[in-house]
């Protein structure tokens, strides 16, 4: 992925299938676990810009002819509806180790996850995943 900021990141545990030393956070997959824009070079590389998401071709020939003709890479682009916005947001944001911040869920998607999808007595298979879910 194609940054857009310094490539650093606070020293914080990774709850994550990536091993981390302790005390230390895996900055690779942030982008895309905290809910952030994204823009992939190179074959088959996905991006995700708003709810614009696309990708490239795979095939490296086809890539590089497309790339040397003067054509676009991309292979298939959509826009993502608001449901599937808000549902990245809290399915990736649970490999995070501070949990989800419903706060910031329902600041950046305008959705009250309890009221949306049941109520706190309703979460407890949620806490088990991923504590601390706030």
């Amino acid at each position: 992925p194609v940054t857009t900021g310094p490539l650093s990141c606070a020293p914080r545990e990774l709850w994550s299938f990536l091993t981390a030393r302790p005390g230390r956070r895996s900055c690779h997959n942030l982008k895309y676990w905290t809910d952030g824009a994204w823009v992939g070079c190179g074959c088959g590389a996905h991006s995700t810009v708003g709810a614009e998401r696309w990708n490239n071709v795979m095939s490296v020939p086809e890539y590089l002819a497309r790339v040397e003709g003067g054509a676009s890479p991309v292979a298939d682009e959509r826009r993502l509806s608001a449901q599937e916005r808000v549902e990245d947001a809290l399915f990736m944001g649970l490999r995070l180790a501070e949990g989800i911040s419903l706060a910031r869920i329902r600041a950046e998607h305008a959705v009250d996850v309890w009221r949306r999808w049941g109520t706190r007595n309703d979460a407890s298979d949620l806490r088990d995943m991923r504590d601390p879910i706030r």
